[in-house]
């Protein structure tokens, strides 16, 4: 038997039947001398019967028929021992039903808390990414900035112009030479090293200016 059990056993109260024979020799429902078998207190989930006086009991319906005697006396004997397994049965039930239960909260607890923990880790990967893009962002205005302020480029672009027209010359000048020797000049050669020589010196101050405005310090000649 169970702790239940045994608790519900120790705290049953149970009262004693009368078992002396009645003067009118009636049956146990209807004898008003005689006391039928009954819980103090009375149990609040036990279906009970009642006998023809209006009497509680949890004397089967045969005992209540019976006069006094060794019938009576074993009838409830029988009675007893049938509330006693009652008894411990529901004492069962209610053991098992106050598992379930315990096992219910706990699977509710266990689940809340499942919850609560994606929740946090759902709260903490926002967090991250927000911070993720924040970083991005700030790390994409540092290099717009150093883009814009990179004066690299522009001196590229300036030592190329520079370039152009240091080779056009050459190509000119080589072009006199030719010519002073052989008193014959390649036009078409010379015309399109000029006008190389032309397009570069028309873009070169545009670069410089580009190359300071972004942080360049060296003069043009440096350059």
């Amino acid at each position: 038997m169970s702790k239940h059990v045994a608790l519900a056993a120790v705290a049953l109260l149970v009262a004693t039947p009368v078992f002396a024979n009645s003067p009118t020799n009636l049956p146990l429902g209807r004898d008003p001398a005689a006391t039928p078998q009954m819980d103090n207190p009375p149990l609040p989930w036990f279906n009970y019967w009642t006998d023809y006086l209006g009497r509680r009991t949890y004397a089967q319906t045969e005992c209540l028929n019976m006069t006094d005697g060794a019938g009576l006396a074993d009838c409830l004997a029988r009675s007893e021992r049938f509330h006693q397994r009652q008894i411990a049965e529901h004492a069962e039930w209610e053991h098992a039903a106050a598992e379930r239960e315990a096992q219910r909260k706990q699977a509710d607890a266990d689940e809340a808390a499942r919850a609560k923990a994606e929740a946090g880790r759902v709260a903490a990967e926002q967090r991250a990414e927000v911070a993720r893009r924040a970083e991005q962002i700030r790390q994409d205005r540092i290099a717009a900035y150093r883009a814009a302020h990179d004066p690299r480029p522009y001196a590229e672009r300036v030592r190329s112009l520079k370039g152009q027209i240091a080779l056009a010359r050459r190509v000119l000048s080589r072009e006199e030479r030719i010519g002073a020797i052989s008193g014959y000049e390649n036009r078409m050669t010379k015309y399109q090293a000029a006008s190389i020589m032309v397009n570069a010196e028309d873009q070169l101050q545009a670069a410089y200016r580009d190359y300071r405005t972004h942080g360049g310090t060296l003069p043009l000649s440096a350059l």
